[in-house]
């Protein structure tokens, strides 16, 4: 009896073994999972929540925004920090983000479907962006190309009295540039003006230095024509 007891554990413990020699993570299968991960991306996509939500902000209160983290290709062999693969392919991660302007690591992990679960496979950096919400207001629909108006600029310390100062400095700065290519612009019309009024009051005079100034210039063309003609013929006669 004690025999058959014996065998008994024997096998079992053989049998335990076997498991555990199938179950063992290999360098192999440990890359060919670490290969699959590098499939795996993510992508963020900005939700901002205005409407009735938003008559109980304050002046100066940021109006409730979030970053939905979506990562694709996720499958049954991987899970995240921040959730696990379904069929779909994709881990959607609602209101996962409530504020911008830094970056996170997400590692990815192989699931206890594969021969190496709990390893990390994968860690991948994401960047979460800046959102500025004065971006969407009116006063920056003709100022979009500056900072203050841009989507990610970084307007987290603004309130709304510093952003309407901002659009101030900025209108003021337009108008200083705009006065400025308008004064050249009459600068040259000034110019151009000097110049036709003191030949329609000096006609006499600038037909005159016209007319000088063509008889030198035919003059100096004779002269030297006729040097010419001279060094040509002394050259013929020797």
């Amino acid at each position: 009896m004690k025999k058959k007891i014996l065998l008994v554990f024997i096998a079992l413990f053989l049998l335990l073994i076997k498991i555990d020699v199938s179950a063992e993570c290999t360098s192999d299968e440990l890359q060919a999972l670490k290969t699959e991960a590098l499939n795996i991306s993510t992508s963020l996509k900005l939700s901002v929540v205005f409407g009735e939500e938003d008559e109980f902000l304050g002046e100066d209160e940021i109006p409730p925004y979030y970053y939905d983290l979506t990562i694709n290709n996720m499958n049954e062999n991987f899970y995240s920090d921040v959730g696990k693969g379904n069929n779909s392919g994709e881990v959607n991660l609602e209101k996962a983000y409530l504020n911008g302007g830094y970056s996170e690591n997400i590692n990815v992990y192989a699931s206890d479907s594969t021969k190496c679960p709990n390893t990390l496979v994968r860690t991948i950096y994401i960047t979460v962006p800046f959102y500025n919400r004065f971006s969407k207001y009116d006063e920056c629909k003709n100022y979009s190309n500056y900072d203050v108006c841009k989507e990610n600029f970084n307007a987290s310390k603004m309130t709304d009295s510093d952003f309407k100062e901002e659009i101030e400095k900025i209108k003021a700065n337009e108008e200083k540039i705009r006065q400025e290519k308008e004064n050249q612009k009459n600068n040259d019309k000034t110019f151009l003006n000097i110049v036709k009024n003191f030949i329609n009051d000096n006609m006499l005079l600038v037909v005159s230095i016209i007319v000088i100034i063509t008889l030198v210039v035919i003059i100096v063309i004779i002269i030297i024509i006729k040097n010419k003609n001279k060094i040509k013929i002394n050259l013929d006669g020797e």
